[in-house]
């Protein structure tokens, strides 16, 4: 009977366990297995903060059943619609707040994929050691299988922000050097991180997350580019707790640094000499694009002719579609001030409280008829962009 929870740790134990341990031990399988095909994987974890458990011969045998947990959960996420469905419909609704996600309601059978991760990734960063490594590597085994789950605003802010509170746990050794501190707060995400004493233990963690932080974004990063750097321009530009005047922050140093190595293409990198300044791939692009964003809503926040904005783009569409497959003529607009246009309207359509159709409209069909490369090039970081901050969009434009 306690077949499937063998494993090469586990196998010699089990030749020895006693009948209620046995029961103990296929209960715990049959509950959480079934859990994580129900679309909860996160409950195992809570034997991991059991010291009951950790501290007795049954270890291994939870461990493997934590091992069989994960994979039953990525098996039924990858295969089963209810996840995709749960987290468009935890996430559908357009949100003033960059931090806002599905709730994490605790002991609930079906949470939606984004907000498993999400709870996952706090216990990350959990003060027990087992909690923390296990829930990173239920995080690991999601990302490398279903790296689309990190792809959402809740997410990458929750991430990225937890970061920076670990790191702000290991500044607290010189800043509360007599009066201990356990307790660090983001009140743009309502999670407090509970740390012990041990500023090694603090250390480590920091490392460990970090990197697994890094690891997960450029695994989201490989499978849909244009989605993360657009996700990441939001983190940067939404107001955090920390003066950052005066204080780093960790988590936008990472979103920079992610930001800045995303590939868009397998091409070969030009071999330009060693005169050349060595920097990543994306690094020009990704800061002209995140002060592009900020510059225009800044732009839209003091008023923009909108009426002028739609005719200037409807007669752009008639000229192209009057002429096809022809530039535009000399001595009218030029393709730099369309795609200039065309940003404007993208900003205005995620800022506006209603969907205005004509403009979406005409965001889609001047491009096309045009057909320019450096225009389809810009438009499709328009189309992401409004796709990534206004879901409600996606339908209309596609």
């Amino acid at each position: 009977a306690l077949a499937p929870i063998v494993s090469s740790q586990s196998q010699a134990l089990l030749r020895n366990v006693s009948f209620p341990q046995a029961a103990f031990l296929l209960s715990v399988y049959n509950v959480e297995i079934a859990r994580a095909a129900s679309g909860n994987c996160s409950t195992i974890l809570r034997y991991f903060s059991n010291s009951a458990v950790t501290s007795s011969s049954l270890l291994p045998a939870i461990e493997s059943i934590a091992d069989l947990a994960i994979s039953a959960y990525v098996r039924e996420t990858t295969s089963k619609r209810w996840s995709i469905e749960a987290s468009l419909a935890g996430n559908s609704a357009p949100s003033d707040d960059a931090f806002a996600g599905p709730q994490l309601a605790a002991g609930s059978a079906t949470l939606p994929t984004m907000a498993q991760v999400r709870e996952l990734m706090v216990a990350s960063c959990h003060h027990l050691v087992l909690v923390s490594k296990w829930a990173q590597r239920f995080v690991d085994k999601i990302m490398r299988t279903f790296p689309q789950a990190l792809l959402d605003k809740s997410v990458i802010c929750t991430l990225l922000e937890l970061v920076q509170l670990v790191w702000k746990s290991c500044k607290a050794e010189q800043d509360d050097q007599f009066v201990p501190v356990y307790w660090f707060t983001s009140q743009s995400l309502g999670i407090t991180l509970q740390l012990p004493d041990s500023i090694a233990y603090r250390k480590t963690l920091c490392e460990r997350f970090a990197a697994c932080a890094k690891r997960w974004l450029e695994l989201a990063g490989k499978a849909a580019p244009m989605e993360l750097e657009t996700l990441l321009q939001v983190y940067l530009s939404t107001p955090c707790d920390d003066d950052l005047n005066y204080e780093p922050h960790i988590g936008h140093a990472l979103a920079l640094e992610v930001g800045n190595g995303i590939k868009y293409s397998m091409a070969p990198s030009v071999d330009s000499g060693a005169a050349v300044v060595a920097l990543p791939p994306n690094s020009a692009p990704f800061a002209y694009r995140l002060g592009l964003r900020d510059y225009l809503r800044g732009f839209i926040g003091q008023g923009t002719d909108l009426q002028a904005l739609k005719k200037f783009l409807s007669d752009i569409y008639q000229l192209a579609k009057e002429n096809p497959g022809m530039p535009l003529p000399e001595g009218g607009s030029s393709m730099r001030e369309v795609i200039d246009k065309m940003h404007h309207a993208t900003h205005h359509l995620v800022a506006a409280p209603r969907v205005d159709r004509e403009l979406a409209r005409l965001l889609v069909w001047v491009p096309l008829t045009l057909f320019d490369e450096g225009l389809m090039r810009a438009t499709s970081h328009m189309w992401t962009t409004l796709m990534v901050e206004r879901a409600d969009i996606e339908v209309l434009i596609m």
